[in-house]
């Protein structure tokens, strides 16, 4: 026997019909409380969620200051000298020491910039070997750094792979952009 369509759509009404003022009182009191459940789990997700980015920017900067720091005791003045970078009389093109020191010390991923050009790093590519003598890839990090003069921090992909990441400029006695450090940790 089939059930003509306004039937089938009546049924649910019908049997609405058929509750008492006290179970539609449950009932709608089941529904409020669902609603005011789904929506406290969401704030608490949002809050930690911000909770967690806030945090994570902090650790991002806090290990940026150390790299800083280790590159510092060289000097503070950056400058290109020939076909390297320099800070005070060392270079920092192929000093592997310390961005392994970062990474013993609070882990993730630094990296020196000569220009656009990964020059000290400790990132691996997919065969394994260590990404220096690759550039840093167009987009939002490298427009930061390079058309806006300014730090970056937040997403990006490198090689590949998704990380949070700080990105400094490294600036010469003039104030004009010749590099970058960057630390990061997988996202």
């Amino acid at each position: 026997m089939k059930s003509s369509p306004i039937a089938v759509l009546r049924f649910p009404a019908t049997l609405w019909s058929r509750v008492s003022i006290g179970g539609r009182i449950a009932c709608a009191a089941i529904l409020g409380a669902g609603l005011a459940l789904a929506a406290t789990i969401y704030v608490t997700v949002e809050r930690a969620d911000r909770e967690l980015h806030v945090q994570g920017m902090a650790r991002l900067d806090a290990n940026m200051r150390i790299l800083q720091d280790l590159i510092g005791v060289h000097g503070r003045e950056f400058r290109i000298e020939g076909d390297k970078l320099m800070v005070g009389g060392h270079s920092l093109d192929g000093d592997l020491a310390t961005v392994d020191r970062v990474k013993a010390a609070v882990g993730g991923v630094a990296t020196i910039f000569r220009g656009d050009l990964r020059v000290a790093t400790n990132i691996v590519r997919p065969d394994g070997q260590r990404a220096v003598g690759t550039r840093l890839a167009p987009g939002v990090v490298h427009d930061a750094i390079f058309k806006d003069n300014k730090p970056y921090r937040g997403p990006n992909i490198i090689l590949g792979q998704p990380y949070f990441t700080a990105y400094d400029p490294i600036r010469d006695s003039s104030g004009r952009v010749i590099g970058s450090v960057s630390y990061t940790h997988l996202a």
